[in-house]
């Protein structure tokens, strides 16, 4: 999963809903690649946390589907 912003720092957190993502690389200061953790269907809110603690949320930023 790919999650586009701006001030994005080396070491940032990613967070959907309660769960923590793995696997994230601050690809640059706009672009971070994540793997999102399993959650029940529906949308979540994204958290992104860079590691000076500035934060940015978006609520319902991403929507987990059930399987096919």
């Amino acid at each position: 999963m790919a999650i586009s912003g701006s001030n994005f720092a080396a070491g940032a957190t990613v967070t959907f809903g309660s769960g923590t993502a793995t696997a994230v690389k601050v690809v640059s200061a706009t672009k971070i690649t994540a793997n999102t953790p399993s959650n029940a269907p529906g949308p979540v809110t994204v958290t992104v946390t860079n590691p000076n603690g500035q934060t940015t949320t978006l609520t319902s930023g991403y929507t987990y589907s059930s399987p096919p």
